[in-house]
This record gives C-alpha cells, structure tokens and sequence, in this order.
C-alpha cells in the first residue's frame, strides 16, 4: 500500500525541499487539492495550486492527482490537464450540479458522468469519480 501526501497546506517557502524529504520519506505520489471557493465552503486556491503543480512536475517524477473540488469542470481539467497529472478526481455532486441533472432520470445522469470522464481522458489523464 502506498500513501499520498495532500500538498495543499505545504508553504511555497521551502516547497521544492519538502517535495525531496518526502520522497526520501517513501512518498509515491502527491495529491493535489483544487477549490474554487464555490462548491466547497473555502478560498479559491485554484491559482496558487496551479503554481504548487508546476513546481512539483520540475521536482518529482511521482504521481500526482488533482482533486477537483470545483464547479466550472471542463475549464478546469482543461487547465490541470495542460500539467499532465496521472490522475484527474472530480465529484459526482458537480457534475450532477453543474449539469442541472437533480432532477433528470439516473441513465442521463450516468451518460453526462460518462461524457466527463471520456472528456478527461481525451485529454491523457486517468478519471477517478
């Protein structure tokens, strides 16, 4: 079993350093948590973890997930998806939200899921929902 280490509290001061200890630690992969201030109740970091990632691509050759907390889905795998991370996360509740498909029937909801991890794969990232 491996573990990922959220990158979302580490300070830009000391970050490439910190990238190195933990990889020296075992580290096999880094999580990296993007909000938009909208679908969950906190500040848009969606900017400073666009930096964290850049930075992090420069300094590891480990696995990175971004965790899309965010509404506005395809300009922002449209955006992380440019840094070629291994894994893109998004929520169902945003799709379902973004999408106006409260009250649609479980198959259109399943098939608009389905059109977001295919419009994430297109772009040569793994889905995870």
């Amino acid at each position: 079993m491996d573990l990922t280490i959220s990158i979302l509290d580490l300070k830009n001061e000391g970050f490439i350093k910190n990238i190195y200890n933990l990889e020296e630690a075992g580290i096999k992969s880094f999580h990296i948590d993007v909000m938009d201030g909208k679908f969950t109740e906190s500040k848009n970091n969606i900017d400073d973890m666009y930096s964290k990632l850049s930075l992090l691509n420069q300094a590891s050759i480990m696995k990175k997930d971004v965790h899309l907390m965010t509404y506005d889905l395809e300009r922002n795998i449209d955006l992380f998806s440019f840094l070629e991370p291994d894994i893109i996360t998004v929520h169902y509740e945003a799709i379902i939200k973004e999408y106006n498909l409260e009250k649609e029937t479980k198959e259109k909801q399943i098939q608009k899921i389905k059109e977001v991890i295919g419009y994430i794969q297109k772009k040569g990232v793994k889905a995870r929902n």
